[in-house]
């Protein structure tokens, strides 16, 4: 986003206290922009003209709609990172990809886990991001609009789904590796690739 707009200060929260602020102080360094750890979810939000939610957050919206104001640019990596008033007061939505690309990947039963909360059924959201709703690639291209004033409020649905093609691709890799004789003798452990950190 640094690379794309002209940012000049960032403001992140994380539930860590030690985490957010030492984010924030590599984040300052790397990106020569002036990064601020604050204490709540609102104090990140309040003011930004871009607001991008990147968590780990199956089980609760981290984004409210009460702290969303005219003008934003929302982002997410979680559709269940938005709660329903917050995705009901998005203007304009831009998504990923095709639906229909994603409910083959999204959950195995096609339907949230149990205890996760979830756009409701009547939620305006779920009527905008449908295959009516324009992919970014149509916005870059020019073929779809893209924000039509500075009040409106903008969402980029992120709706990759798991990320499962990357480990698809890894094991396609190492099995032709194998077949050549090629393959790593170190075995990776797992915890690399796994997390405990709770929701």
């Amino acid at each position: 986003m640094c690379r794309a707009r002209p940012i000049s200060l960032i403001k992140v929260y994380s539930p860590n206290r030690v985490n957010r602020e030492a984010f924030a102080r590599e984040m300052s360094q790397e990106l020569d922009v002036e990064v601020q750890a604050k204490d709540t979810p609102e104090d990140a939000v309040e003011g930004a003209d871009i607001v991008s939610c990147c968590t780990n957050s199956f089980r609760r919206p981290v984004l409210r709609g009460a702290w969303i104001e005219e003008g934003m640019f929302v982002s997410n990596v979680l559709a269940s990172e938005l709660d329903d008033e917050a995705l009901n007061r998005i203007d304009y939505v831009v998504k990923n990809q095709p639906l229909r690309d994603l409910a083959a990947h999204t959950f195995e039963a096609g339907s949230p886990p149990e205890g996760i909360e979830w756009p409701s059924e009547g939620s305006q959201w779920l009527r905008q991001v449908s295959d009516r709703t324009p992919l970014l690639s149509q916005v870059i291209t020019g073929s779809a609009r893209g924000r039509a004033n500075e009040r409106e409020i903008t969402f980029f649905s992120n709706n990759e789904g798991t990320g499962i093609q990357f480990a698809a691709v890894g094991h396609a890799i190492l099995e032709g590796l194998r077949q050549q004789g090629e393959a790593p003798t170190k075995q990776v452990p797992l915890d690399w690739f796994l997390q405990d950190i709770p929701n």
